[in-house]
């Protein structure tokens, strides 16, 4: 439930920075709410984890701190690079999700209350037979492990779940036409049409 003025932050890996560039989801937000004088900010950061967020000297967490933008609602994209570490890495995932969301969901970043919790999970990749790319192929069983413990964990601890996988998998399986540029990342078309889908 979202409330007039609240501010909207966004964080995680490339999924969540590359939304600065396409805005098709953030247009629908506020055309859905145009009285709520929504704040959204994007903090998202390419190969950004949960317990991993690369940085220059000095710029703590996002680049910035979560109290510098008193988030409402966090909406946290994890998942994709951490599946790189496959069956052996999932139990340290699964420990660090759980640390993660007690974190977002007890601190009072706007001095007030905690900030609603949202987890986007990865999207699928897609094949990019064209062009010599089988990230699908590759990729896709370990980002399904890795989204099925997102969900069991986000049930469990009463967080809101988002399955883009699931969804990806449809758009990909659906279009006449590729939807990432290289397998992984979602091109301008591709953020169009799983904007909808985040609405």
């Amino acid at each position: 439930q979202l409330q007039t003025g609240d501010r909207i932050v966004l964080i995680g890996n490339t999924l969540a920075e590359r939304l600065l560039y396409f805005g098709h989801w953030e247009a629908l937000l506020h055309a859905r709410f145009p009285e709520h004088n929504l704040v959204v900010r994007d903090l998202g950061w390419s190969a950004d984890e949960m317990t991993l967020r690369p940085r220059s000297k000095d710029f703590d967490h996002h680049g910035h701190t979560l109290q510098d933008h008193k988030p409402d609602v966090v909406i946290a994209a994890f998942g994709f690079n951490e599946s790189f570490g496959g069956p052996a890495g999932l139990a340290k995932f699964e420990q660090d999700l759980t640390d993660f969301i007690r974190e977002t969901t007890t601190t009072k970043y706007n001095g007030e209350h905690p900030p609603q919790l949202v987890l986007l999970s990865p999207i699928a990749n897609e094949d990019r037979r064209d062009r010599g790319i089988l990230a699908g192929t590759r990729n896709n069983e370990n980002i399904r492990a890795y989204c099925q413990a997102m969900e069991r964990i986000a049930k469990e601890q009463k967080v809101l779940f988002v399955d883009l996988f699931s969804s990806t998998q449809e758009l990909y399986e659906q279009s006449s036409e590729p939807l990432t540029i290289n397998g992984c990342h979602l091109s301008d078309e591709g953020y169009r049409r799983l904007a909808p889908l985040l609405d």
